[in-house]
């Protein structure tokens, strides 16, 4: 029998980048086990999922790799407003 309870983990890591889901995976057990108050729990996720991720520069596009390393702070928004419909 399906359990539910694994349905609704899947659907749960679905949504994450498939490079952050089995780091998902691995802490979720103890993040339902109850054992944890919700500091443990915020130290859990900072140390195993935040500090992976790839922090963007000031000039990195939100939705694509385009980068505007060289150029005027504005024109990653501009560029974003232009290919991705983004506005302030």
């Amino acid at each position: 029998m399906y359990d539910a309870a694994v349905k609704e983990q899947e659907a749960y890591l679905a949504r994450f980048a498939p490079e952050e889901r089995d780091r998902w995976a691995a802490i979720m057990p103890q993040l339902k086990s109850g054992r944890l108050d919700q500091e443990e729990q915020e130290a859990l996720i900072w140390d195993n999922i935040i500090t992976q991720r790839t922090m963007l520069g000031d000039q990195d596009c939100i939705f694509c790799n385009h980068s505007c390393e060289d150029e005027e702070t504005g024109d990653v928004i501009e560029h974003m407003a232009k290919e991705h419909g983004f506005f302030i």
